[in-house]
């Protein structure tokens, strides 16, 4: 009995005879193989009976026909990952779509612990830094053997990034201090203070939404003058202190 694997390039199916004459193939079953140019031409996994026929002329007898049983085997898949991984920070959305496998068969994902991030479709949703185990499936078809695979993702914080300057002026456009990926550092401090190194707000937890500096002081609740200011971010990075200072403007 004879075997071979879902995918393979067409081939001979090698039999011979004491003549010139031709032989003749045919496959009992054309849903798995059939006969291209005297070669087998794979179809789908399965089995089937090829057999090798010779005609006779006046020279020689007809060959009896010979049968050999052929079993198409499924083909091995092999998840491809892109050249360039995910290498997300947290609050990314990354497209998987990327993964793909030489099937072309559509794959699933998952993770996990789904504390640090979640999979619908193709669109992980990154929520803690740490390290994130993706697991990418395909469950395989008739043609097709299911596969399996991990593939670790390293997560780090976005970097905080304090906007330059603000404009309170109620009209929608940097009407607050932004202070980009503090709110991912709940465990924080934020200090201003004006030229003449004055504290005019400070407060914990700045996160961008309930807790902002929006122009006005939280000590006496007024308005600053318009001018330039400095900050100082305080927040702890996975158990470690880091600092951040520099200037903003305020402009109304």
């Amino acid at each position: 009995m004879a075997a071979t694997t879902f995918g393979v390039s067409d081939f001979s199916p090698g039999a011979t005879v004491n003549s010139n004459l031709a032989i003749n193939y045919s496959s009992s079953n054309t849903n798995v193989a059939t006969i291209i140019n005297n070669n087998i031409h794979v179809i789908a996994a399965g089995q089937t009976q090829i057999s090798a026929s010779v005609q006779g002329n006046s020279e020689y007898t007809a060959a009896s026909t010979v049968t050999q049983n052929l079993i198409v085997n499924k083909a091995k898949q092999i998840i491809q990952v892109p050249s360039q991984p995910p290498l997300p920070v947290v609050g990314a959305s990354v497209d998987l779509s990327n993964f793909s496998t030489n099937s072309g068969l559509p794959l699933s994902f998952e993770v996990s612990d789904p504390t640090m991030a979640t999979v619908i479709g193709n669109i992980l949703q990154v929520h803690k830094a740490g390290i994130i185990t993706l697991i990418v499936k395909q469950e395989g078809n008739n043609n097709y053997n299911s596969t399996e695979a991990s593939y670790i993702i390293d997560v780090s914080l976005p970097d905080i990034v304090v906007t330059p300057a603000l404009t309170p002026n109620g009209d929608g456009i940097d009407d607050y201090l932004l202070i980009k990926g503090l709110e991912l550092y709940p465990n924080n401090t934020v200090t201003l203070l004006n030229r003449n190194g004055v504290i005019i707000y400070k407060a914990s937890g700045y996160d961008n939404s309930t807790t902002r500096f929006d122009g006005r002081s939280n000590f006496s609740n007024d308005f600053q003058p318009a001018g330039t200011y400095i900050y100082i971010v305080d927040f702890n990075n996975n158990g470690i202190k880091s600092h951040l200072s520099g200037y903003f403007v305020l402009k109304y």
